[in-house]
């Protein structure tokens, strides 16, 4: 019952993003293209705080220092590692960013017209002229002073490691000589329990899985804690090529990528019960700064 609940409310919350960005698209069309994906941004953040707080996901603590804070605002490339359509809930509620997907996205039902909705950057992986134009228009909105948000994997993954990092995107920091802001997302631990391989199914989405299939299990579940580091940032003048920085961002990165451990038969048994996982919070600690800069 209460996962119906929590579904009614999904869907309402849905909507009420659908109508608000399709009345601001609106009334703000005389507004100068910046101004209008800045306030893409903010109406994404704030349904997304919606969302999590009708799925539970409840941020106790959160940090952002200054430092990042008005690096944000002022414009950068941030990179995270993705495991979930979980992982874009939890960044869109805290960092006021424009979002890169693939293109296979726009085409989804709901889920294509709010990323349209929300500003969203497609990318067709298969053509690297594509691509290209895609890093392009990345460039254009760091340059116009907004943050974007690149999942450089190219595709979420099992929670297992950090896939290697692609560098065409990340050819937009070295055109614009922005800073690159790397993060990395852990899901911890479940109904007080710490994340095992198995256990991580039940967030990670990937390869086939189906979309309403993952998202009804996602509806049950109560108590999980999910860390997100936050690290120092890759100053300009970055180096030479986008391969070397898309491999300090990922070393970045997978330093603080936690691996599950394999599943014991008690946390097989506390899958079994998986649900029954409904209610409580879940805990989201931001653990910044690394002691050193690059």
């Amino acid at each position: 019952m209460k996962r119906i609940c929590k579904l009614i409310f999904c869907g309402l919350a849905f909507s009420g993003f659908i109508g608000t960005a399709v009345l601001a698209k609106i009334f703000i069309s005389w507004a100068s293209p910046p101004n209008r994906k800045k306030c893409a941004i903010a109406l994404t953040t704030f349904w997304a705080r919606i969302l999590l707080r009708i799925l539970s996901v409840k941020p106790i603590s959160f940090l952002l220092l200054q430092e990042f804070s008005d690096v944000l605002t002022q414009g950068c490339l941030v990179v995270s590692n993705h495991q979930s359509y979980l992982d874009i809930l939890l960044l869109a509620a805290h960092f006021p960013v424009q979002f890169v997907a693939k293109q296979e996205v726009s085409d989804w039902p709901v889920i294509g017209l709010m990323a349209k909705l929300a500003g969203t950057i497609f990318i067709d992986r298969s053509s690297t002229r594509q691509s290209m134009c895609c890093a392009l228009e990345i460039a254009e909105s760091l340059e116009q002073g907004l943050s974007v948000l690149v999942f450089p994997e190219g595709t979420s993954s099992n929670g297992l490691q950090v896939l290697p990092f692609k560098p065409m995107l990340l050819l937009a920091a070295l055109k614009t000589q922005l800073p690159v802001l790397p993060l990395t997302l852990n899901y911890v631990s479940i109904n007080e329990q710490p994340m095992t391989e198995k256990t991580l199914a039940l967030f990670c989405w990937h390869g086939e899985m189906e979309f309403i299939k993952h998202f009804w299990s996602v509806l049950a579940l109560r108590h999980v804690q999910v860390s997100l580091d936050v690290h120092n940032l890759l100053h300009s003048p970055h180096p030479v090529t986008s391969q070397e920085l898309a491999r300090l961002a990922h070393e970045k990165v997978a330093s603080r990528f936690i691996t599950p451990p394999t599943t014991t038969s008690t946390t097989s048994e506390s899958l079994d019960h998986s649900h029954e996982l409904v209610r409580d919070d879940v805990f989201m600690s931001l653990v910044h700064h690394e002691n050193n800069y690059l």
